[in-house]
């Protein structure tokens, strides 16, 4: 295999990796790349065509997954076929339809010329027309439509179909008014038309393609076949690392100190095909004495694209983005105007906007601040959306950079109790668990007093963390005091140890299966869904293995 230097791999812009590095590093969502190829695959010359959309949040792959599909369709299975047409993620020229078909006219020719398509001098002939359509046409719809027919007869002189992988569909789609919507829909219901690929950012609500595909009333509902690229695994993470070890000739061995860190910086990383590369580079240097310390490592490394990426928004937006950032848990609009300063009606549109570029998620159900209380669970209820960003590595940036101590402390020791969470478990309860059944023994005696002093002891003597050989005790404990009716009082001796911080997985999955108790699921799924995705995910992983104990 040919050495890749390591500075080659593209972490924000891979469309500039070469084919041959883009296959080397495509590991992670093969079963959707083989799909599509398949339905290509099977199109005919003259049929009505299935078109696709990859969606996902951002960092999850699709431009890869675009560059990849663009590559495999100029291998020999496809390259006599079709014609790939890769507009760039950077469409800002875009304004209309007709910019469309003008935008996939300029990339045939460069798709022509960098393939030596063009020995009978195609190129100019096809430019002059582009020019002379240009000038002569002065009405938009017969524009649109000559350019469109102009682009469909080359691609049909050469006896190949175009391909046209639209990355930021929801962009393209926000640019065009019903009406183009409509004839765009139009040319791509028709025998021998185009095929579409496009990808595009959907979250939790709105997203800036959500309306033009789930709206029954809108051009495009129902209309792609849809693949939604989730969060990377555990397996899938070794796997890519283990390819990058591969192709640069850095010996890399993952072992079990070396796998819990990485899994554990994945998990506060997003989850994200992106970050791997950042984990890679920080692995090939080495893990730090603690991994608080590596997690500002990959702060440092990311500083540079991120300081850059931010800036670049209008300082209102920065000034937004920032208060939701620092919250870390999901915020109401209420909230943001508050620490802002600024009207609810000045907010919304930059809220909007920042949701339609993919900056933001939001989640459009009623919200609820939880208190634990001795014997039940309240709730102050606040209708309408709560936003947080999209991308929880940016989040995660702004606050370690620039967010209130408590903040930074609080992402340091949830990143702690990772390594908790994601070390390997013993086999069965191990057998220092005398001074948890202590407690528990009191509990259903009724004597809180003497538990709460057991219990208390025991967390001083901790301290910090858990020891991960006694991850499965305090789960079993856990979910035994939630089945006797203690949960509210376990949040309380948590909270006043510290440890509502030192093992806020724990703590949520806890407060998430009271509520489940004493509210029902749809209560627990609303809690969970206005907490951090950073303590949320980790937490529905405990929820689960507590489950065992719940119900049993």
């Amino acid at each position: 295999m040919e050495k890749v230097n390591l500075m080659q791999i593209g972490v924000y812009n891979p469309q500039r990796q070469n084919a041959y590095l883009t296959e080397a590093l495509f590991v992670a969502r093969k079963n959707e790349f083989k799909s599509i190829m398949e339905g290509l695959k099977d199109e005919t010359p003259d049929s009505i065509p299935q078109h696709y959309l990859i969606i996902g949040q951002r960092g999850m792959g699709k431009t890869t997954l675009l560059k990849r599909i663009d590559i495999e369709l100029q291998n020999e299975m496809f390259k006599e076929r079709y014609i790939p047409i890769l507009l760039p993620e950077e469409q800002y020229n875009l304004h209309n339809l007709t910019d469309l078909w003008l935008n996939c006219l300029h990339r045939l020719l460069e798709y022509m010329f960098e393939k030596g398509l063009d020995s009978n001098g195609n190129i100019d002939v096809i430019e002059r027309e582009i020019d002379r359509i240009m000038k002569e046409t002065k009405d938009n719809f017969y524009l649109c439509e000559s350019l469109y027919t102009h682009f469909t007869n080359v691609c049909k002189s050469m006896h190949r179909r175009p391909v046209i992988l639209l990355d930021n569909i929801g962009l393209a789609l926000d640019r065009l008014n019903i009406k183009e919507q409509n004839i765009f829909r139009g040319y791509l219901s028709k025998n021998e038309c185009p095929i579409i690929i496009g990808a595009g950012v959907v979250m939790a609500g709105v997203s800036d393609i959500k309306e033009h595909i789930i709206n029954y009333k809108a051009p495009f509902y129902d209309f792609f076949q849809s693949y939604k690229l989730k969060k990377l695994n555990a397996t899938e993470l070794i796997e890519i690392i283990n390819r990058f070890s591969e192709i640069t000739q850095i010996g890399i061995t993952i072992n079990t100190s070396n796998r819990v860190r990485l899994e554990s910086l994945f998990q506060l990383t997003g989850g994200n095909p992106r970050n791997v590369v950042i984990l890679f580079k920080l692995l090939v240097r080495g893990f730090s004495e603690t991994i608080v310390e590596d997690l500002e490592a990959l702060i440092d490394d990311s500083t540079p694209l991120n300081k850059a990426r931010f800036e670049e928004l209008p300082a209102q937006q920065q000034i937004i983005l920032n208060t939701i950032a620092q919250n870390w848990d999901p915020i109401h609009i209420s909230d943001i105007s508050a620490i802002t300063r600024l009207k609810n009606n000045q907010i919304s549109p930059h809220l909007n906007h920042l949701i339609a570029t993919g900056w933001l998620e939001t989640t459009k159900i009623d919200t609820y601040e939880w208190e634990s209380k001795k014997k039940n669970s309240v709730n102050r209820r606040k209708k309408g959306n709560v936003y947080s960003l999209s991308e929880r590595f940016l989040a995660i940036w702004l606050i370690l950079r620039n967010g209130r101590l408590q903040q930074k402390n609080e992402i340091r020791k949830v990143l702690e109790s990772y390594v908790w969470l994601f070390s390997k478990e013993a086999d069965d309860l191990s057998h220092d668990v005398s001074i948890l059944e202590k407690v528990l023994f009191e509990l259903r005696n009724h004597n809180e007093g003497i538990a709460t002093n057991y219990l208390s002891e025991e967390l001083n003597e901790i301290k910090n963390i858990l020891n991960p050989e006694t991850k499965n005790d305090w789960m079993y404990f856990s979910a035994i005091t939630i089945k006797i009716g203690y949960a509210c009082w376990l949040l309380d001796i948590f909270t006043k140890a510290g440890f509502k911080t030192i093992l806020s997985p724990l703590y949520v999955a806890i407060q998430a299966l009271e509520i489940e108790r004493e509210n029902g699921q749809e209560m627990k799924e609303i809690y969970l869904k206005n907490q951090a995705i950073e303590k949320s995910d980790p937490a529905r992983i405990i929820i689960e293995k507590m489950k065992k104990y719940l119900y049993e």
